[in-house]
């Protein structure tokens, strides 16, 4: 939208103008609904909703305040989605309202990845032959469950010595980050060889892990 700045930093100006195009927007397009995903997105929608319902998505524990004045905000939110378990929760605590709110896990479009092809490449690139892969695409970060993932491919090696486990993602602040909780979770004991490799978008680091 022409002339929508969206900047979280304090500018009142900057805000008024904001909040009298999006309440313009809302009144023209007869809104139905305003779906936020971020904190400053959430009150914007907060003041131009009119008589719209207002829907939160909450994508991480960090974003769940449980300090005033956002739990007044949260009150005043006809609707919460939570995607895992943990932010579910830290919602609850928050005091947002246990029948507006709603957990979505995340999902993967199975069809669009099951159609083959294409991958030789990127086994040529990694030299991974006709090894069997898993790859996980994802924040290299705490609580995404790289680690309960590395240790169940650890099991999967007794029948599968060949194959190999590929992550793919950042680190949490968005700057390529050594796959340091792959290391640390690699079970004790275990004598396969380089059988992670972490790839970092943007970056041209490549790290394979060993035990």
């Amino acid at each position: 939208m022409p002339g929508l700045s969206l900047d979280a930093r304090i500018d009142p100006r900057g805000l008024l103008r904001d909040v009298r195009r999006l309440r313009s927007l809302v009144r023209a397009e007869r809104v139905d609904v305003v779906h936020c995903h971020h904190s400053h997105d959430h009150w914007l929608g907060r003041l131009c909703r009119g008589p719209a319902a207002l829907v939160r998505t909450f994508h991480n524990a960090r974003s769940v305040s449980r300090r005033w004045p956002a739990r007044a905000l949260y009150r005043s939110t006809d609707g919460a989605v939570a995607v895992s378990a943990e932010i579910e929760r830290r919602c609850r605590a928050a005091g947002l309202i246990p029948r507006a709110l709603f957990r979505v896990d995340g999902v993967v479009e199975v069809e669009r990845f099951a159609k083959g092809g294409g991958a030789e490449h990127v086994r040529q690139e990694l030299r991974l032959a006709s090894a069997p892969v898993i790859g996980s695409v994802a924040r290299l970060a705490a609580h995404r469950g790289h680690e309960l993932l590395i240790r169940g491919f650890a099991l999967l090696l007794g029948e599968f010595p060949e194959a190999r486990l590929l992550l793919i993602g950042k680190g949490s602040d968005g700057t390529p980050s050594r796959p340091s909780c792959a290391i640390r979770a690699w079970p004790a004991g275990s004598s396969s060889p380089a059988t992670a490799t972490a790839i970092f978008p943007r970056c041209s680091t490549r790290s394979t892990c060993s035990p």
